[in-house]
Parts: structure tokens; sequence; C-alpha cells
């Protein structure tokens, strides 16, 4: 049988040479499907997150119990996206993580396999309040190289608010 997968082109965002479960800080934003306003309100450039956006809000801050090696920084929810700074510490555990599962995707370990999961439980919960909700598939990344960039990063995500009128 011909291999049907030769007709598509799976463009990753992901930088090819870079292992995801490198310990460092990454700035992760994840985006609702068609940009619909699920999460929250934002009046006088303050956010007023509704119920959707609590639930977004309390799985976030429940990553570190589910993978101890992540560190949370700053984060937001804007009304049809999320901001976060996710810390990678595996140099405590890498010893859990086995070395020869290089070819399963995402990989334990990696910013993949924990996004993969946050959207996963996110989804099964807000279905039981909007049967119609949907994230944009995947996410963006960018890996933050030094504390500079981090500090520039960290002043964009609390500023967000402030440049959505401006936006939309």
């Amino acid at each position: 049988m011909e291999n049907t997968w030769k007709n598509y082109n799976v463009n990753s965002m992901r930088h090819k040479n870079w292992d995801y479960s490198n310990s460092g800080w990454y700035f992760i934003t994840i985006c609702t499907q068609s940009r619909i306003n699920y999460f929250a309100k934002i009046n006088n450039q303050k956010i007023q997150i509704n119920k959707i956006g609590e639930i977004v809000d309390n799985y976030w801050k429940e990553i570190p119990i589910h993978f101890p090696f992540i560190e949370l920084g700053e984060f937001i929810i804007m009304p049809n996206h999320i901001h976060g700074l996710l810390f990678i510490n595996n140099q405590k555990y890498e010893s859990r993580i086995p070395h020869n599962v290089n070819n399963i995707s995402p990989k334990k370990g990696s910013i993949s396999s924990v996004i993969r999961s946050f959207k996963g439980i996110v989804t099964k919960s807000i279905r039981q309040i909007d049967n119609n909700f949907k994230w944009q598939s995947g996410y963006y990344d960018v890996i933050i190289k030094d504390e500079i960039s981090r500090l520039i990063i960290e002043k964009y995500i609390k500023e967000n608010p402030e440049k959505w009128i401006n936006s939309h």
C-alpha cells in the first residue's frame, strides 16, 4: 500500500535541532480555535476571567503537581489565548526520564508532553460547560536564552491586557 502520509506537509513550529526536554525557560502561547473569546473579557485594561477562564487558571497552576520538573513563571489568561512562562528543571529528574524514548512524540519530560496534557484536561473540563470548545492545534513557543529576554517577555505578558484594546 502506498504511503498516504507523503501527501501531507506538516510544518512544525518547533526548532528541529532543539531538545524540548532541555532545562530552561520557555514562553508558551496557546490560542482557542478561531480565536473565540472563551476565557475572559477586558474592561478598562483589566482582565475579568469567567468560569471557563477559572478552569484554565486552576489547571495551569496544577502543572507542577503533575510534572514536578516544571516551575511556573509569569502567566496571563486573555479572552482567547493564554501566555505563560514555564521552566523545565530536568536536572533533578533526569534519572526518571528513560533515554530510549527519543522516537516517541511527545517526548516524556518535554514541553510538548506538558502542553498536550494541559490542553487535554482543560478541554475535557470545559466541554462540560460548552461542548463547542476547541483549542487551536499546536501552540507557540519561544526558547528563552537569557535573563534579559525573560524579563522582556514577563513585561509583555503583564502588559498584554493594555494592548488588547488596540489590537481588537
